[in-house]
């Protein structure tokens, strides 16, 4: 792949300021294909949440269904892991099913990226059926869930990471326990 300047000035652009990452080239299923994330179809709320994110590096959503909040939050997780190497993050939510649906989100928006911007971080694996995604970058993202073999603070305790997506949280069983065994590593990053 040919990366030209104008590709080294987007991808800069890209690394520094997620929300042009998001509008400029991050697209999100739609029935029957796919949509650009453009200004038209990103709610200025979604917007403050990404800038929000960016600047204060936390955010917490008490928000109706269907609002967007999974893709932006896939769309936000797909910059972090591509444009920060050796970066980890992992991704809570209440059942298998939902938390591999929300790692199948970050792989579509990646996977729909410009060739030559898609060619800098390729998958390390070409597995579907994981619960991980992992890049040649050294970047990683993981699914976990709780379930009935483990104890819900152990699901967090040992991980060292800086970037926790929890999604539908009032659904998780002991989510309270389970993120304060991740508190520690969150303050840290």
């Amino acid at each position: 792949v040919d990366i030209t300047e104008y590709n080294v000035n987007e991808w800069i652009k890209c690394r520094q300021n997620p929300l042009y990452f998001i509008l400029n080239y991050v697209y999100f299923k739609e029935y029957g294909g796919k949509q650009l994330y453009t200004k038209e179809f990103l709610h200025p709320k979604l917007r403050r949440v990404v800038r929000t994110i960016f600047i204060h590096h936390m955010a917490m959503l008490m928000a109706s269904r269907q609002l967007g909040k999974s893709s932006i939050a896939a769309a936000i997780l797909s910059w972090a892991i591509i444009f920060y190497p050796d970066n980890r993050a992992v991704i809570f939510n209440f059942q298998k099913a939902a938390a591999q649906e929300n790692l199948n989100k970050v792989k579509f928006v990646i996977k729909n990226l410009p060739q030559w911007l898609r060619m800098t971080v390729p998958n390390a694996s070409r597995s579907e059926i994981k619960t991980y995604l992992e890049l040649k970058n050294g970047s990683r993202l993981d699914t976990f869930y709780p379930s009935t073999t483990t104890s819900p603070d152990t699901l967090s305790r040992s991980l060292s990471v800086p970037i926790i997506y929890a999604d539908e949280v009032a659904f998780i069983p002991h989510m309270q326990d389970i993120y304060g065994a991740a508190q520690p590593t969150i303050s840290k990053a």
